[in-house]
């Protein structure tokens, strides 16, 4: 049986206390959500604020080493430069300089070829450190140790400027070596003539105790270790060159032996490791979870500039998790003691309360049967249950009454309903709906469609042909419904009546507006336009009554001229003018009413007199000749354009062709 079947068999009270229970759930795993999630935030946040402010310190300590020991290299070698009197000058330089500077191992020159002739070819004083604290000065150029095919000498030459080579191992025949790098700039004589190369040696081991002299101080002081039972194994240090090379690192074994690429394992829900790769390899700053040595940690990495180098923090991400878990945890339990308290009082009281209840329902089911007199339960208290008695009993009364009232206004409904439909039955009959109207004659076609916004309207097109000539006319009354059909009614009449007795359009509209306004008391006027059209000779003549310009359709679209005179119904007495213009040989006439250029869609924007432009553009691209077929175009592009928008107002359109050689 399922939960929702379940509770369907329940009691009213049983289905309450569950429903009350499952709301409060629903409050505290909201509220524990929001906890968790903002407490995981702002520990995320911290740890990355505090583990980048460390990353920043220690990167800019170290880009502050590197560039204090250039600033000396450079003075040192400026001082060398003023000392190149003789071999010895140059070497009493470096001696005296290598007391002054406790930081760096050793200090060399390489001259240019034959500089010093009685040195020979190759010329490179070199003093160094030893392990017992004292130094060691030689002379390493040779044939065999040719320094001036060496890349860090053309290198110096080339580029005229100063740089720091790639990390290296050296160790000499006396049990002297390490990792070093090595600043290497060119050096210039006092008129400043490029004499040599010269380069000053810093040990790599000395970076590595500074790195884990910060890392050590850091957990001692307890700033960045969240658990002590992982001390030491929070978070490291460590530095690549340029190629992903090991430079620094807490295990030594790794140092110039190992590349990032071993060192970093790819995760499939954590990041790229490619990313992190190439990304320090390029110089670039980050943070990333990723994999490293199958223990999931970010890694938080930022450019050495000043030795192009790329130093990184690896921190592990239980270093946060743990207290996240450890509050879930309280917060869990703090929550399912609570569930159970409130369970146990609510079933309790709701049970209590909604006794009354069971008596009221016993009494609603004999309702319910068609019993409207059955009597209906006293109670204690003047409450909601009380309320809803009272209601029962006024619906007892009222029942009855509302359904014969209901039955009445049904009757009455259906009945207008089928009046209004023959009305619309009879106003449709009226329009011309026989198309073509003029089966037997080849020299004109027409086609008209009228689509009311209710259920009848005020729009109206008529015509009919009296010898050669053919009337034809299109109006829109003011207002929707039944008041403007009625109206459209009586300028339909006036139309068919006046046509007879007159064929000038300016003696037809203004009998028509007379006969109108005499008895127009609702001032409902009408826009209408009226044409007369010789099929013979294709001269149309014809009087506006403030409606839409109609359009002519030859091998373009030509919107028509009209007066603006004054809509029918206005006042009597009113002058109207009459116009005139050729219609060529296989023209179409394109009329319309507002609710055309109106139609608007959900957006409220209208349709308009562009698009309806456009519409018959396209049309007349596509070669449609057939009158039916331009008003399908335009009623398909008004549909696709309004979508389900409602209908506003009336839409109607006329469009006729004249083939003036049939």
């Amino acid at each position: 049986m399922s939960v929702h079947t379940r509770l369907k068999s329940l009691s009213f009270a049983n289905r309450l206390t569950w429903k009350v229970l499952g709301t409060v759930l629903f409050i505290m795993a909201f509220t524990l959500a929001i906890t968790f999630f903002a407490a995981f935030r702002a520990m995320k946040s911290e740890t990355r604020g505090r583990y980048l402010g460390m990353m920043n310190l220690v990167s800019e300590k170290i880009n502050l080493e590197i560039k204090r020991m250039e600033i000396g290299a450079k003075n040192v070698f400026d001082e060398v430069g003023h000392n190149l009197d003789s071999p010895e000058t140059v070497m009493a330089a470096l001696e005296k300089e290598i007391h002054l500077n406790n930081d760096v191992e050793g200090y060399f020159v390489a001259f240019e070829p034959n500089y010093f002739p009685q040195q020979g070819r190759w010329f490179e004083p070199y003093i160094h450190k030893t392990k017992s604290g004292g130094y060691y000065t030689d002379q390493v150029g040779s044939a065999e140790h040719n320094y001036l095919k060496a890349d860090w000498y053309l290198r110096a030459k080339t580029e005229d400027q100063g740089f720091w080579t790639a990390p290296y191992v050296y160790k000499d025949n006396k049990g002297y070596g390490g990792v070093f790098c090595t600043y290497v700039m060119p050096l210039r004589d006092n008129e400043g003539r490029m004499v040599g190369v010269c380069g000053a040696d810093l040990l790599l081991e000395n970076l590595i105790t500074d790195l884990k002299k910060i890392d050590d101080e850091s957990r001692r002081d307890g700033m960045m270790n969240i658990d002590k039972r992982y001390r030491n194994l929070d978070f490291y240090s460590f530095i690549i060159d340029r190629d992903g090379t090991f430079i620094a690192h807490p295990e030594e074994k790794r140092m110039m032996k190992e590349n990032i690429r071993s060192f970093v394992d790819n995760g499939k829900w954590f990041g790229d490791s490619e990313s992190v790769i190439r990304n320090m390899t390029q110089m670039k700053s980050g943070i990333e979870p990723i994999k490293v040595d199958d223990v999931w940690a970010d890694i938080y990495y930022t450019p050495l500039q000043s030795a192009n180098w790329s130093m990184a923090i690896v921190v592990q991400k239980r270093v946060f998790i743990q207290p996240i878990l450890l509050l879930l945890l309280s917060l869990l339990s703090a929550t399912g003691l609570g569930q159970i308290l409130v369970w146990i009082i609510c079933r309790r009281n709701i049970r209590k309360e909604t006794k009354p209840l069971v008596a009221l329902t016993q009494s609603a089911n004999e309702v319910a049967k068609g019993n409207f007199e059955a009597p209906l339960p006293r109670l204690e208290y003047e409450d909601e249950i009380s309320n809803l008695r009272d209601s029962f009993a006024t619906m007892q009364h009222s029942l009855v009454k509302y359904i014969q009232d209901l039955e009445e206004t049904t009757t009455k409904k259906a009945k207008m309903e089928s009046e209004l439909n023959v009305a619309k039955k009879i106003q449709m009959s009226m329009i011309p709906n026989k198309f073509p109207p003029f089966p037997k004659r080849k020299d004109i076609d027409l086609f008209g469609s009228l689509t009311p916004a209710k259920t009848v309207g005020g729009d109206l097109f008529d015509y009919f042909i009296q010898g050669d000539r053919l009337f034809f006319c299109i109006g829109d009354v003011s207002g929707k419904g039944v008041p403007a059909a009625l109206m459209m009614t009586v300028i339909r009449y006036l139309f068919r009546s006046v046509s007879t007795r007159f064929d000038d359009p300016k003696q037809i509209v203004e009998a028509m507006n007379d006969c109108y306004a005499a008895d127009n008391e609702t001032m409902m006027f009408c826009t209408f336009f009226l044409g007369i059209l010789d099929l013979k000779t294709g001269l149309l003549r014809y009087s506006n009554a403030g409606h839409e310009s109609p359009y002519l359709i030859t091998s373009e679209v030509e919107r028509m001229k009209v007066d603006p005179n004054l809509p029918l119904g206005v006042m009597e007495g009113m002058t109207f003018t009459a116009q005139e213009k050729s219609v060529p040989d296989g023209a179409i006439l394109f009329l319309y009413t507002d609710g055309l250029t109106e139609a608007t869609n959900k957006q409220e924007t209208l349709f308009g007199k562009e698009r309806v432009e456009e519409s018959l553009r396209h049309a007349l691209d596509d070669g449609l000749t057939d009158v039916a077929a331009f008003v399908h175009r335009m009623t398909d592009d008004v549909a696709a354009f309004v979508k389900d928008a409602n209908q506003a107002d009336d839409l109607t359109m006329l469009a006729l062709r004249i083939s003036l050689n049939n």
